[in-house]
């Protein structure tokens, strides 16, 4: 009986880090992806004094939620999306707006596969 609690224990204890873990990056990467999308229509209305303050709000957000992604999260995908930050930042100080589109996107689209990889569904055990 006791081995049978145990087990029934540490099953709800790992469920429940799961979940907790699934919920911490969905959320805090809906706080990146609303500071991408600034930086994206502020480039797009070619305001790039307003980028170059979204971008500091990114990389602000970053700092905040970048040592926990390093626990749940495959280092090469922060470390792209690290990179991209960066080529973000570049383009803005260069005022290309097609890159800062572009690379808003790219930037976006990796913040995403990452929540999404991270989920718990027959596509991702197999």
């Amino acid at each position: 009986m006791k081995q049978w609690i145990i087990l029934i224990v540490s099953l709800v204890a790992l469920l429940w880090a799961g979940i907790w873990q699934v919920c911490y990056l969905e959320k805090t990467a809906m706080y990146t992806l609303a500071d991408i999308e600034y930086v994206k229509n502020a480039a797009i209305n070619e305001n790039f004094e307003l980028a170059r303050n979204g971008t500091e709000n990114i990389e602000n957000t970053w700092k905040n939620v970048e040592l926990v992604w390093h626990i749940f999260v495959d280092t090469n995908e922060i470390d792209k999306i690290e990179e991209r930050i960066t080529m973000l930042k570049s383009y803005i100080d260069e005022e290309d707006k097609e890159e800062v589109i572009v690379n808003a996107n790219e930037l976006n689209r990796m913040v995403y596969y990452v929540v999404k990889k991270q989920k718990v569904n027959v596509e991702n055990i197999l």
